[in-house]
């Protein structure tokens, strides 16, 4: 399978696609075997349940039905019930002489139609009382279907775990290696060989990571959380008055009344939040070049208009080459059209090290993924700085990586929760596998292998960016600031090393909000300047530090749920706090602790 990958396109169309299908169809079903669970009473109870609601469904449309009819022979009562009122009073009032027949029929015809109406709502309410029981024994039955299914699909649950996606992709593409967790080993290899910088800044935090390697070059997968702070328009009214004169033609003066609304405005500072993710690879190619790419999104186009965007981007790109030269740069074009108009990439700093990344076989597998309407196309922004390379696809913003085992449990029934693995999973690996995509299109990346695994001196057990992870799973609420307002960025910095306890201090980097008013001098209609009161919010940040501890717990997520009643994991809850300060997943055990 080496080679596959050569051309990525292909290997995804003609073999890795079917592939994980069938992987993914093996693994369910053996987790079904394994789980020994009654299958076919679960599909009958399932089917059982679903048949009962339907009859549930229409018989709460019949009662809504009938209490409508219901409403409107009220309000008919109430109705002819006035008219009687009406008719009696205006008879009483009107002085008018009536025989005694007369006053008969003007009494007992409205209380012939109220007692009419009268009979057929209580007919009604009766048909109401009637239909709620039937649906109140079908809701019964409905439950008692629902629980039966559900407790026949129980065994199956507990054996759903962490990264078994990640296991999918590796079985699929075995050079494609994921790890259980991000551990000190890998991060201070990537940082001693490749370059790759430290965990710093404090606008991101990072809130999901895959790591692993391709042939022994490493790379994560990381969605962070981002602020970035921009600014807000405020806006603020007042309304003005005043009076002016006039002498019409006969000599009479008239006074006139104005009135106008004053607008104002101020734009002020504000923070906003964002999360952003992708890969970051490393590898010894062309270790001094880097450029940066942004989405063409050349699948958009095709025949003419493709043709169209091309002469267009060429033109921009013969403008730089030509004062490149003039200038005394190395910038100069490929020589490829359609790739240089599409690829771009115009901030290259090395040309020599570029022609040697990007082949001939390179460039045409780059065109045909950014071209591909099938899948993703060219939504990607690909970064390389020296060995380090970036890539953000659009695609992958949204999408759940975390293969998370309770995004099952709400199921009751196993054909449905198979459907849904399936269709996670297919499109799961879909996703990264475009996402990394162009990073398989360029063959020097597979060729170029290390030849050795440096590994620096380790500080903790884990990394401070599954520290983040651990850290944002267990909630922002935990380590949020008393007094913030906005989102919080968690930062995590070893604070010492305890045999494979890991502990952490935790800052929250948040904003509190302090309510202020600007006064912005406005002219108005009346010849004077108005100060317009404008409320605006300032944004002051605010820091919290709390301490967390992290500890690797080699038990699958069955071993784990089976456990957390009286083992160790809930011992080593019991010596922090309370339920809901800590959290379980990927192997990996955090809870909060105070900080010594």
């Amino acid at each position: 399978m080496d080679d596959l990958l050569m051309e990525p396109l292909d290997a995804y169309n003609n073999v890795y696609k079917t592939a994980f299908a069938e992987n993914a169809k093996e693994m369910i079903d053996e987790l079904i075997r394994n789980s020994g669970m009654d299958v076919e009473g679960n599909k009958k109870a399932a089917k059982e349940y679903r048949h009962v609601s339907d009859r549930l469904n229409k018989q709460n449309k019949k009662i809504s039905k009938l209490k409508g009819i219901r409403g409107l022979f009220i309000f008919l009562i109430v109705a002819a019930a006035i008219d009687l009122v009406v008719s009696i009073v205006y008879q009483v009032n009107s002085g008018v002489s009536a025989s005694a027949g007369m006053i008969v029929n003007w009494i007992l015809a409205p209380l012939i139609i109220v007692g009419s109406v009268l009979a057929i709502a209580l007919w009604l309410q009766k048909k109401i009382k009637h239909a709620s029981e039937i649906a109140d024994k079908l809701q019964a039955k409905a439950d008692e279907k629902l629980a039966l299914a559900k407790s026949l699909l129980a065994p199956l649950l507990p054996l759903f775990d962490w990264g078994m996606t990640a296991k999918l992709i590796t079985k699929t593409v075995p050079e494609w290696i994921m790890d259980k967790n991000y551990d000190m080993r890998r991060f201070a290899y990537m940082r001693d060989k490749f370059g790759f910088t430290s965990n710093l800044s404090e606008d991101e935090s990072t809130v999901f990571l895959q790591s692993g390697e391709v042939l022994g070059n490493p790379f994560l997968l990381e969605r962070r959380l981002v602020m970035k702070m921009g600014s807000e328009t405020y806006s603020g009214s007042i309304t003005i008055h005043w009076t002016t004169t006039h002498t019409d033609s006969e000599g009479h003066v008239h006074t006139d009344h104005h009135s106008q609304v004053l607008t104002a405005t101020v734009t002020k500072p504000k923070p906003f939040y964002y999360t952003n993710t992708g890969f970051r690879y490393a590898n010894e190619a062309a270790p001094d070049l880097s450029f940066s790419h942004k989405p063409s999104h050349a699948e958009r186009y095709s025949g003419k208009k493709l043709e169209r965007k091309v002469n267009s981007n060429l033109k921009k790109l013969r403008k730089k080459a030509s004062k490149s030269i003039e200038s005394g740069g190395n910038f100069t074009e490929l020589g490829d059209e359609k790739f240089d108009a599409l690829f771009s990439a115009t901030d290259r700093d090395h040309e020599v090290q570029f022609r040697l990344l990007f082949t001939p076989l390179a460039r045409r597998n780059m065109l045909r993924l950014m071209c591909d309407a099938e899948n993703y196309g060219d939504d990607f922004t690909f970064y390389k700085r020296r060995c380090i390379n970036t890539v953000y696809p659009e695609h992958m913003q949204d999408f759940d990586y975390t293969s998370s085992p309770d995004r099952y449990r709400d199921y009751y029934d196993v054909d449905m929760l198979r459907e849904a693995f399936l269709a996670y999973n297919n499109e799961y690996f879909r996703s990264v596998y475009f996402g990394f995509a162009p990073l398989f299109a360029i063959p020097l990346y597979r060729s170029m292998k290390p030849h050795e695994y440096i590994y620096g001196e380790e500080r903790g057990n884990y990394t401070e960016y599954e520290g983040e992870v651990l850290a944002n799973a267990l909630g922002e609420k935990c380590f949020r600031p008393s007094d913030a307002i906005t989102h919080s960025i968690l930062k995590v910095s070893l604070h010492s090393k305890e045999d494979k306890t890991d502990h952490y201090s935790v800052t929250a980097y948040a904003y509190r909000g302090e309510a202020r008013v600007d006064f912005v001098s406005v002219w108005g209609g009346d010849g004077r300047m108005h100060s317009v009161p404008v409320h605006w919010t300032e944004y002051i940040p605010v820091a919290r530090t709390t301490g967390m501890a992290m500890q690797a717990m080699d038990v699958t997520e069955e071993a784990y749920r089976k456990n957390d009643a009286e083992g160790e994991i809930a011992k080593a809850a019991n010596r922090s706090f309370p339920e809901g300060t800590y959290t379980f997943q990927r192997g990996l055990f955090a809870f909060l602790e105070n900080l010594k």
